[in-house]
């Protein structure tokens, strides 16, 4: 058995060579430990936990997303068809939808506020408006959609100003060209 004294594989090295092992298993352990415990102690978390958390917040913001901007025949029904002409109460220009509110008369001829979903914002821009197109006071014709749901709201196939231009209102839904107050068919 090879002593220190007699030539064995600590002789040539010495002592060095045992702090060398000490050491190296000392720095393992440490960086053992910093890997388990100290995400414990010190309310840290591992890279695995934050990875899921990112997964986890990806998947949420998507869902949200989706959700947000729902299809055309989710909220509106394509097979009633609606004319509007009144006065423009308010505007919002928002995404994922602009909005805009009409004082106009219903189909029994009672007055209400309705509110018109629009395209995006950036729809809209492409379609030729601006923020300033229509204003509050303006007398606008609108064509649309009724709502599923609710009597008080229709999504804008286009809108018709009174200085006689006409704009689409950017509907998500395609625009098909469409004899009046007849439903679109497939």
């Amino acid at each position: 058995m090879p002593t220190p004294g007699n030539g064995g594989p600590t002789a040539k090295f010495g002592p060095a060579r045992n702090w060398f092992r000490s050491s190296r298993s000392a720095v393992a352990c440490r960086l053992q430990r910093n890997l388990v415990e100290i995400p414990h102690h010190n309310g840290g978390t591992t890279v695995k936990t934050q990875w899921a958390l990112f997964a986890g917040a990806t998947i949420l913001m998507l869902t949200i997303s989706a959700y947000a901007h729902h299809p055309f025949a989710a909220e509106y029904d394509w097979t009633k068809p609606v004319t509007l002409t009144g006065a423009v109460s308010k505007i919002e220009w928002t995404n994922p939808h602009a909005y805009l509110h009409v004082d106009a008369k219903d189909d029994r001829g009672q007055m209400k506020q309705w509110t018109l979903e629009m395209g995006s914002p950036s729809a809209l821009t492409r379609a030729g408006w601006t923020r300033n197109t229509v204003k509050m006071g303006d007398q606008v014709t609108v064509e649309g959609w009724l709502s599923k749901s609710k009597d008080d709201r229709a999504n804008v196939k286009s809108i018709k100003l009174a200085d006689g231009r006409e704009l689409s209102g950017g509907s998500s839904i395609v625009d098909i060209r469409q004899a009046k107050n007849k439903p679109i068919s497939n």
